[in-house]
């Protein structure tokens, strides 16, 4: 990916004026949206939820 000044091709560079938030926006949906983030919730916090504590939603 990298030349050999450690820098990216001129395909891959951004301006300033197009980086504007939007890399942020889409990471965050991504990472919603991966099962694999998902599958991890799943399965690590039903460990801490305590069946006479009420309702697993206002524990987590």
């Amino acid at each position: 990916m990298l030349n050999g000044n450690n820098q990216l091709p001129a395909s891959m560079q951004v301006s300033p004026e197009q980086a504007n938030g939007n890399e942020f926006v889409q990471g965050i949906v991504v990472s919603v949206l991966s099962p694999k983030v998902a599958l991890f919730f799943l399965s690590i916090l039903p460990q801490f939820v305590n069946p006479q504590g009420g309702a697993a939603t206002q524990q987590l």
